[in-house]
């Protein structure tokens, strides 16, 4: 879902969604560098790439998997006129 700044979303509601875009930004560049380079890199780097991206998975499930982004994604929504039904 993109969250464009029009929609009038609470600043606390952004701040979070933020902060795990945040969360996750490591584990894309790692997985973006695994796909990008393969075979072009060393072992080491490999490794290293390899152990940052399933250490950032392992942390986002653990941070998706809570009550807090849970209420956070009924928070956006209930935000957002077109989540309400009387306004569809």
């Amino acid at each position: 879902m993109f969250l464009k700044s029009n929609k009038k979303l609470d600043a606390a509601i952004l701040k979070a969604w933020q902060a795990l875009a945040k969360l996750s930004s490591p584990t894309r560049d790692a997985e973006v560098m695994l796909t990008l380079l393969g075979k072009d890199i060393n072992a080491a780097q490999f490794n290293s790439l390899s152990k940052a991206y399933v250490e950032g998975i392992a942390i986002l499930k653990a941070a998706l998997s809570t009550n807090d982004v849970a209420t956070l994604a009924m928070s956006t929504l209930q935000a957002l006129p077109a989540a309400h039904p009387k306004n569809q």
